[in-house]
């Protein structure tokens, strides 16, 4: 029982209450921290909670592991102690600093993927807007019959299937370029 009030407490100190005064001072009615605080505590935060996630199944051994938890998020955004600017300052920066390098090439090769991502969903989404209109001309046209011994469709219509699905993907994956006449090729001099 002691230990789902300690993880409580923990949400309520380290997150539930930092979460509050950020909403405040974003309202602009926060009187109690700065932005470069906030920022900091949430920088601090995020790097602390992410370890001790990673490291919980040894954490948790520690005989008064909840409380620690506890006391060390009470110290890193109570403004009178200021720990996660003491923590940042000291050592975090340094840290960070000379990781920086390494992390920008990520993050940008990040930010390059998911726009590759973002590039490729509205590819798709064009294609059943495409797709829908090839489906009313589709209905105009007189349908197939099916063959009633193998329950499968003509082997003229999947061809020409295939051949329909074998242009869109050559539209997709290849530009025209542009043809020379062979007229053009025989009158420049060589």
């Amino acid at each position: 029982m002691a230990g789902i009030v300690a993880t409580s407490a923990v949400w309520l100190i380290g997150f539930l209450i930092p979460a509050w005064i950020t909403f405040r001072f974003l309202l602009g009615k926060n009187t109690m921290m700065d932005a470069t605080q906030l920022l900091t505590y949430w920088l601090v935060y995020g790097l602390t909670y992410a370890i001790s996630d990673a490291f919980e199944f040894l954490l948790c051994w520690l005989p008064l592991w909840p409380y620690l938890k506890l006391a060390f998020f009470l110290w890193l955004w109570y403004p009178a102690t200021d720990g996660a600017g003491l923590l940042y300052s000291n050592h975090l920066c340094k840290i960070l600093e000379a990781i920086a390098p390494q992390i920008e090439v990520y993050v940008g090769q990040l930010w390059a993927l998911l726009d590759q991502v973002a590039a490729r969903k509205e590819e798709a989404e064009a294609k059943p807007a495409a797709a829908e209109k090839g489906a009313c001309e589709a209905k105009a046209a007189p349908a197939e019959v099916e063959d009633t011994n193998s329950n499968s469709v003509s082997e003229a219509a999947a061809a020409e299937k295939a051949k329909e699905q074998s242009k869109e993907t050559e539209q997709v994956a290849e530009p025209e370029e542009p043809k020379v006449e062979d007229d053009e090729k025989e009158a420049t001099p060589e």
